[in-house]
């Protein structure tokens, strides 16, 4: 992603299967969602306890990340020539309460050009039927050489199985769930020593704690469409159905206004939320918006952040906007339940306005998760 901050430059992301998920591997830097994390510092990962929800302490899963470089002056480049953010959230949907970030988690890691993971050069371009491996397009790639993975989410795995010695997890909950899908099978070959085939690069199936893994790609916002003045019977037909839905009776002079009472509040909030929908539907498979710097796209006038709802950065700095996560992405998550789901109107991501270096590596960024106005509708339904 680019930095981009003038009014109309928004980058927007869309989701598409990979033919070749190499693509999707750190050295490649990419912008996805789901699958497992293509951690970026592969060496200081952050902790399992550091990636739990706080409503119910189960692992959070990986939801995405995005690649921004922050390209401002010769510092940026030795501090931050490449950058990622990672967003987690939970898979409980009981834990989703109304206009709570609780559920979700933002991470932002950041290396110079000149570092121990990665080549100084640019990586290679891959074909997609091109059979490679991550050895022969990086030779010192090898991710756990630095840490230990968990096998089931591909987080910082800190407990061994205590059979086979070979398989790492990063909590109980994966444990069991890893024995259960297949490690149980594979655990006494690897007790006594057999090699169990790889397969490849293969990504592991979306289940119960991976989503589904797609690629993030960008264009640039396109401009606005001409705007279409309504004819005065549209707009009748509109008032007319706002004051059925206010349970006014419009024809009569002396409720007009009682109907102005009653409806201020709800234009103001269609108002809003109209916004949304007309600027959503220039590109209605939009799963993302970038604009560093810029303004988010709010659904509602209700629960939006005040100047110090958002804190400062560990550094001082203050967090400005870099990207918000759009309620269609939920479409691709295969998240659908008939009790409590996932849901959101849009997920506000703040990072740190000079991409500083202050404390771990895997610097702690602030989510904003607004919701629609209450509807009964599962948000990815009403933009649609």
């Amino acid at each position: 992603m680019a930095d981009s901050k003038e009014e109309d430059d928004v980058e927007l992301g869309f989701v598409e299967k990979v033919a070749n998920p190499l693509r999707l591997a750190s050295p490649f830097f990419p912008s996805k969602v789901g699958g497992v994390p293509a951690w970026l510092d592969l060496e200081n990962l952050p902790s399992s306890n550091g990636l739990l929800c706080k409503s119910c302490q189960k692992p959070l899963a990986f939801l995405m990340q995005v690649y921004s470089p922050f390209s401002e002056g010769v510092a940026s480049e030795e501090r931050c020539f490449h950058r990622t953010v990672f967003v987690f959230c939970c898979r409980n949907g009981k834990c989703y309460k109304r206009n709570s970030n609780d559920c979700f988690l933002v991470l932002r890691c950041q290396l110079p050009r000149k570092n121990k993971f990665y080549s100084f050069n640019p990586p290679p371009e891959i074909d997609d039927n091109e059979n490679v491996t991550l050895e022969s397009v990086s030779s010192e790639f090898r991710p756990r050489k630095f840490a230990c993975l968990c096998d089931v989410c591909g987080c910082s795995g800190t407990k061994k199985c205590s059979k086979c010695k070979s398989v790492f997890y990063c909590s109980r909950d994966h444990q069991v769930f890893g024995w259960k899908t297949g490690h149980k099978t594979a655990c006494n070959q690897l007790a006594e020593g057999k090699t169990i085939p790889k397969k490849g690069n293969t990504p592991l199936k979306p289940n119960q704690v991976l989503f589904p893994e797609l690629e993030i790609i960008t264009e640039t916002e396109p401009p606005e469409e001409q705007f279409v003045e309504k004819s005065e019977e549209e707009k009748m037909k509109e008032f007319e159905s706002m004051s059925k839905s206010l349970g006014v009776d419009s024809s009569k002079d002396q409720e007009l206004e009682r109907l102005a009472e009653l409806g201020k509040e709800k234009f103001v909030a269609d108002k809003i939320f109209k916004n949304f929908k007309k600027r959503v539907l220039r590109c209605p498979d939009q799963v993302l918006r970038y604009q560093r710097g810029g303004e988010p796209l709010w659904v509602s006038d209700e629960y939006q952040p005040r100047l110090e709802d958002v804190p400062n950065c560990q550094c001082g700095a203050r967090r400005q906007f870099e990207f918000q996560i759009m309620p269609q992405l939920l479409n691709y998550l295969k998240v659908d339940s008939v009790e409590a789901s996932m849901d959101w109107g849009t997920i506000v991501i703040f990072t740190c306005s000079t991409s500083c270096d202050e404390g771990h590596l895997y610097h702690q960024e602030f989510a904003w998760k607004q919701d629609f106005t209450d509807t009964g509708l599962p948000g990815n339904a009403l933009i649609q």
